[in-house]
């Protein structure tokens, strides 16, 4: 269960990606994502789409964790 505070911070960190950004972090890790690849999705190659998930998961947690995630 997660606390209303905890869904906050988690949004605002997520809105401040930019759309594509956020559209590629829904993809990723969305159950049915071996129906729908993201790496297909963007036009990436799967090495690329892994280090973009791993770098967008790394900003949101430093955004998480109280930093500026840049």
């Amino acid at each position: 269960v997660i606390s209303d505070e905890d869904r906050g911070r988690v949004r605002t960190a997520l809105d401040s990606l930019t759309h594509e950004e956020r559209q590629f972090v829904y993809a990723w890790h969305a159950p049915d994502r071996h129906l729908f690849d993201p790496a297909t999705q963007f036009g990436l190659s799967a090495g690329v789409a892994k280090v973009r998930a791993y770098r967008l998961r790394a900003r949101l947690r430093r955004m998480l964790e109280g930093g500026d995630g840049d």
